[in-house]
């Protein structure tokens, strides 16, 4: 009964991923695999590894970290991964087909910067997303030197939730994406 029951979530996951697929590769015309979703599928037919796909021409590895049974990832970039709300819904697409992990550590290099530029309201729109599809987001980087005071009222306020994290190292965010 549980075979079967994670075949047909994840059967329904495989759907809704591909319809984000049809909508994200119908209405950019400008992503960096091709502009037309058939040329998109043919490409990589066979391929499991959707984050490889989405994310391709980015460098960007990730490492699956168990911690008192919650499953963490870990993802290390070079590069900006999330700079608008898709982006950000795209990775976390990805991430919890390929893992199945529902907590995810980002260096706060792989944000875009208008993400802490709160008039932008980037920040408020992504991070809704993170709780609305129950993804725990930490954040890894210097925040004790933030100059604007609504950003450190913000950060300080996430940081007493459940759900989004700001943190100075890796040990800290696994500590608090860890707890219930």
């Amino acid at each position: 009964m549980l075979d079967s029951y994670r075949n047909y979530r994840l059967h329904m996951h495989d759907l809704a991923f591909q319809k984000q697929e049809r909508y994200w590769f119908g209405t950019h015309a400008d992503n960096p695999i091709g502009t037309h979703y058939a040329d998109y599928r043919r490409k990589f037919q066979g391929h499991r590894s959707y984050t490889a796909m989405l994310f391709e021409g980015m460098v960007m590895k990730y490492k699956t970290i168990d911690h008192n049974g919650k499953l963490i990832v870990r993802v290390e970039s070079t590069e900006v991964l999330i700079s608008d709300v898709p982006s950000a819904l795209d990775l976390m697409a990805s991430l919890r087909y390929e893992t199945g992990a529902n907590c995810l550590i980002l260096d706060k290099s792989a944000l875009a910067e208008q993400f802490f530029d709160l008039k932008t309201c980037v920040a408020g729109d992504i991070l809704q997303k993170f709780v609305t599809y129950r993804m725990k987001l930490a954040i890894i980087g210097d925040f004790r030197t933030v100059s604007s005071n609504s950003l450190r009222n913000f950060i300080y306020e996430s940081n007493k939730g459940n759900d989004i994290f700001f943190v100075q190292d890796e040990q800290l965010a696994i500590e608090y994406l860890s707890r219930n």
